[in-house]
């Protein structure tokens, strides 16, 4: 997310693979990060770790819940370290494979120094949840159709502001234009400023694609049925992203994208392509300040 605190990488330190990460700092230009190489930093409480900020958030997709699988590594340790030295006000992360209620608050307290958690369940085992250095109201969370993975909405009472995070369906655009249709009704019925995090799977029309992107959709089958119309003639299939934006404002870069990473293990992530977004609601935007600032953009390190 370049007016973002970079990582260092410390002598020795082992490289950490990440799938995603995406990271808001509220500064005049706001900066929402991919980092999918990062590097295990040095312990957490040791001399010269920064102060928290009041504002900062981040989404992060942990990919199998950062534990081994297939050709990924465990890099649970390592992204446990990064994220506790973010110093994070709150935190979204989706794809929570292996853990459960019990288990993500314990690693949101221990492990990443962020005292308040909240874990939802969803049916195929990709779950999703919050962290938060600010206590959580629960306002709204769903894995029922027409929800693949769910959604999770909470108000953060001390930062005047609801934070959602969300994960949509990689089956198919039509799968995911009911999923937008849900969101934007979740949005309007509780009508607070709200920050939204997520793997969305979808592209938006204002997204700068690639002629070798444009190939990789239209010459493979998988990619074919995700993203482009029914014909596979050639058109990317933007519906769900349009119901999205009648409610939400994208604070991201059209020329930016999230996927591929380095950990190179998804092969749905053939080109890139800008599947994870930060989403603000006008009266978000509208509380001023560093708020109204707010830009996004993928940090690719």
């Amino acid at each position: 997310m370049s007016n973002m605190t970079r990582a260092k990488c410390h002598a020795q330190a082992p490289v950490l693979h990440l799938l995603l990460l995406l990271l808001l700092l509220l500064l005049p230009l706001v900066a929402m990060a991919t980092i999918d190489t990062g590097v295990a930093l040095g312990e957490p409480g040791e001399a010269g770790e920064p102060p928290r900020p009041l504002r900062r958030y981040l989404f992060f997709n942990l990919f199998h819940g950062g534990r081994a699988h297939g050709a990924a590594p465990d890099r649970s340790a390592a992204i446990a370290r990064w994220v506790r030295r973010g110093g994070f006000s709150v935190a979204a992360f989706s794809e929570l494979n292996g853990f459960d209620e019990t288990t993500w608050g314990a690693f949101c307290r221990k492990r990443l120094g962020l005292e308040h958690a909240i874990f939802l369940r969803t049916r195929h085992g990709y779950h999703m949840g919050l962290a938060s250095a600010f206590p959580l109201e629960l306002l709204f969370a769903s894995t029922e159709a027409p929800w693949h993975h769910g959604i999770l909405y909470a108000w953060v009472e001390a930062l005047g502001h609801a934070v959602a995070v969300t994960h949509l369906s990689p089956v198919s655009s039509s799968a995911r234009a009911l999923e937008a249709k849900a969101l934007t009704a979740a949005v309007i019925a509780e009508d607070r400023p709200v920050l939204v995090m997520g793997d969305m799977n979808t592209l938006s029309p204002a997204d700068i694609l690639t002629e070798a992107t444009m190939v990789a959709l239209q010459t493979t089958a998988r990619l074919c049925n995700k993203f482009l119309l029914d014909d596979c003639g050639g058109l990317p299939d933007y519906a769900p992203m349009r119901e999205i934006l009648t409610t939400l404002v994208d604070l991201g870069d059209p020329s930016d994208w999230s996927v591929p990473t380095d950990l190179k293990v998804d092969q749905m992530h053939a080109a890139p392509m800008r599947l994870d977004f930060a989403l603000a609601t006008p009266s978000f935007l509208a509380l001023g300040g560093e708020f109204a600032r707010m830009r996004a953009r993928c940090v690719k390190d």
